[in-house]
């Protein structure tokens, strides 16, 4: 019964944790229609300014990830060129959090396969 318990445990935590199942398929639907981009976020000042940000960037339409570092300001988005562009991203950033961005580097690298 015990190392039921434990068992049950294991895999709970591995499950929360994303240790189970962390592998992602190679070839997701829509992939060639990604691009990145760099955008700088002036005013961050601590985690919350940082957790405002990139919740707003993350309910951007086309956008499917944000890497936001708060010491240097710069959040590197994924995005669906289908859906939306560098600039309109930045200028929402703008409008909806009230700090400046601007982008500083757009890579038209398109994920492969």
């Amino acid at each position: 019964m015990k190392n039921n318990r434990i068992a049950l445990t294991f895999l709970i935590v591995a499950a929360a944790t994303g240790l189970l199942f962390a592998a992602a398929p190679a070839n997701l639907p829509g992939d060639n229609d990604k691009e990145t981009c760099v955008i700088k976020v002036e005013g961050m000042t601590c985690s919350y300014c940082a957790k405002t940000v990139e919740t707003t960037l993350n309910k951007e339409a086309g956008v499917s990830s944000v890497e936001l570092d708060l010491a240097t300001g710069l959040a590197t988005v994924t995005y669906d060129k289908e859906k939306t562009t560098p600039e309109k991203i930045a200028q929402n950033v703008t409008k909806k959090t009230y700090f400046e961005s601007e982008v500083v580097k757009d890579e038209t690298r398109v994920k492969s396969e």
